[in-house]
């Protein structure tokens, strides 16, 4: 049942990048779409940083001490990948859409 915290986790991370990167691409976007679409990718990025928040406090609770060692390093690194591509996006999102609606 844990197991499907990280498969979950990842499901959130690439959903946080395809909802704007398929609104740019579609190249079809309005304000206010565009706000919808920045809103649910923040979400997924949450939603997908607390399962593994999930993850770690059950690895915690039953003392699995080498796992938690073994994936702290690339848990910080792929999180932060995470967060920055999908503020990225959304920034050149929001940006698009503020230079479309001032035209």
């Amino acid at each position: 049942m844990f197991g499907l915290l990280n498969l979950g986790s990842l499901l959130f991370g690439l959903a946080s990048w395809i909802i704007p990167l398929a609104l740019l691409v579609s190249n079809k976007f309005t304000a206010s779409r565009s706000i919808k679409a920045i809103f649910a990718s923040l979400i997924s990025v949450f939603i997908a940083l607390m399962m593994q928040i999930l993850y770690t406090k059950h690895l915690v609770e039953i003392e699995d001490w080498s796992a938690l060692m073994d994936i702290q390093g690339s848990l910080v690194l792929v999180s932060s990948v995470l967060c920055i591509v999908a503020s990225v996006l959304n920034g050149i999102l929001l940006v698009k859409s503020l230079n479309r609606c001032e035209q």
